[in-house]
């Protein structure tokens, strides 16, 4: 009777992104939380590979590390966020770090332009597939800045494997990935539902909370508040 070993490792996944908690853009929670997920209802273990950043993590943020089956990889040396030393050593780093272990994940997933192009180069040699969430992006920048021109290369003129993206505008463009997926980005409603308050429904508030960027439609925010306070009954009928 032949005995078969049977193999007990789970299947592991890397995840890509070139910032870390203690800086959080909204991107590192979107992360967090997925490879939460993985881990604790999928069954995958998860390695996050991402840089140091300048800063105290959270208690929450520091709970996260701990849970088993994530393992949060930060090459080079402290810095901050947009430090373009370190975000270039990240992406060499990264792409040998891929190139010589990249064989052990099912799926390499990337989550930023930064993350994506060692991702990309990786893949040649390791020949995983590649999967790209696209957030925060400059393509529809009127202005033509190297940030815009480097996201319609790594976004919109790269094929990976599958690609996906957070909001639906992004769908509009031009894209050697035909099938992109939209799946915007999931939040619980529950806690805000929860909280009553007095409304006066002939007044309204509103709050905006982001960086001041095109991407995020502050301009049309301005635009619609004009209208409302220019037309009252705009609002009724919108």
């Amino acid at each position: 009777m032949e005995i078969r070993k049977i193999n007990s490792k789970k299947p592991k996944l890397a995840l890509l992104l070139d910032t870390w908690y203690p800086y959080d853009t909204g991107q590192e929670s979107y992360l967090a939380k997925i490879a939460e997920h993985l881990v604790r209802e999928e069954g995958y273990e998860v390695d996050i590979l991402t840089r140091p950043i300048k800063g105290v993590l959270t208690k929450e943020e520091a709970a996260f590390e701990k849970i088993p089956g994530i393992t949060v990889k930060r090459f080079g040396l402290t810095s901050k966020p947009k430090n373009a030393f370190w975000r270039l050593f990240y992406i060499v780093y990264t792409f040998f770090y891929l190139s010589i272990f990249g064989k052990r994940y099912e799926l390499v997933h990337a989550h930023s332009a930064t993350s994506a192009i060692p991702m990309k180069f990786a893949s040649w040699i390791n020949g995983k597939p590649t999967l790209l969430t696209v957030h925060g992006h400059q393509v529809f920048n009127p202005s033509w800045t190297l940030k815009k021109v480097l996201h319609r290369i790594v976004f919109l003129e790269t094929k990976y494997t599958q690609e996906i993206t957070i909001s639906e505008p992004f769908l509009k463009a031009k894209n050697v990935n035909e099938q992109v997926l939209l799946i915007p980005g999931g939040i619980d409603t529950a806690p805000f539902d929860a909280i009553s308050m007095d409304r006066d429904p002939s007044r309204f508030t509103v709050l905006f909370v982001g960086p001041l960027e095109h991407s995020k439609g502050v301009d049309l925010l301005i635009q619609a508040v004009r209208l409302l306070v220019e037309d009252p009954e705009f609002g009724q009928s919108h």
